[in-house]
């Protein structure tokens, strides 16, 4: 049984129902590449608030109180005018 014959939302689940031992889980889902790329996200957060309830309460959290931290949406329609004055900004320097 390879995880890859398995769609992705269902790897998991068949990697449980197969009885794979929880280390060996942990290893082809997270350790294994933060042992490659040599970084531990838990010294940043704790194990048990990087959960994907946790983290998505956390940022909801952050958008309610940091309100400015906000991706902005820009009309569409200011979006050429907006560019075409930044190309006009960068070569004023070569209109003779």
């Amino acid at each position: 049984m390879r995880c890859a014959d398995y769609a992705a939302s269902e790897g998991l689940e068949v990697l449980v129902r197969e009885n794979v031992p929880g280390d060996e889980i942990d290893k082809m889902t997270h350790l294994n590449a933060m042992h490659w790329h040599s970084f531990d996200p838990f010294t940043h957060i704790p194990r048990d608030r990087a959960t994907v309830g946790a983290l998505r309460a956390a940022s909801a959290r952050a958008r309610r109180e940091h309100p400015a931290a906000q991706p902005q949406a820009h009309p569409a329609e200011h979006k050429p005018s907006a560019f075409q004055a930044q190309i006009k900004a960068a070569t004023a320097h070569t209109a003779s």
